[in-house]
């Protein structure tokens, strides 16, 4: 049997990312990338894009989640801290980092990483005991578009994290090359 904590920290991430996409009546999914190799893809009725990797130890998860994009013709940094806030209700932040702001061949982007408290976890228990989130919006045209890394420890984060890194360059890359934003 798993260890409640370990169950409970893979369904708040489940619960967390298959929440509602607030204000994206329009939301559409635009082009995304293949799987890492060792990955599962999976697009969900609300037409979001989710990767895995396919041998997770029990209680352990990892997912990079790509929200389908939606009009935003509004101020892109207000869009996307509210859908971080909304992303993040109910947890205790531990660390965060101010969102990074950069310009890639005219479309505009925003990262920031988030280290919350597993409320969940046992006293003492030092593999659970956080939830990594990272938040990567990029801004093609009149559109905004979103990619979350989440993850249950660090240990995860360091053995998938370039699989991560590879993941988002290529989504970036397609949202860059879409000057128009996904359709």
């Amino acid at each position: 049997m798993r260890p409640i904590h370990a169950t409970s920290a893979v369904a708040l991430l489940t619960i967390i990312l298959s929440g509602p996409w607030a204000g994206a009546a329009d939301a559409k999914p635009g082009p995304v990338p293949d799987a890492p190799k060792g990955w599962s893809k999976k697009a969900d009725e609300t037409g979001k894009t989710l990767y895995r990797p396919d041998n997770l130890a029990a209680g352990e998860d990892m997912q990079v989640t790509i929200m389908p994009g939606e009009a935003s013709d509004a101020d892109f940094r207000k869009w996307f801290d509210d859908k971080v806030k909304l992303l993040q209700a109910g947890k205790t932040s531990v660390r965060t980092t101010d969102p990074h702001a950069s310009q890639v061949q005219g479309a505009s982007a925003l990262m920031q990483a988030i280290v919350c408290k597993n409320d969940d976890a046992p006293a003492g228990d030092k593999a659970n005991r956080f939830l990594f989130f990272t938040y990567l919006a990029a801004h093609p045209a009149a559109r905004a578009e979103m990619i979350v890394m989440s993850v249950t420890s660090n240990d995860l984060l360091k053995k998938y994290g370039a699989d991560y890194k590879t993941l988002a360059s290529a989504w970036a890359e397609m949202r860059v090359a879409d000057k128009t934003g996904s359709k």
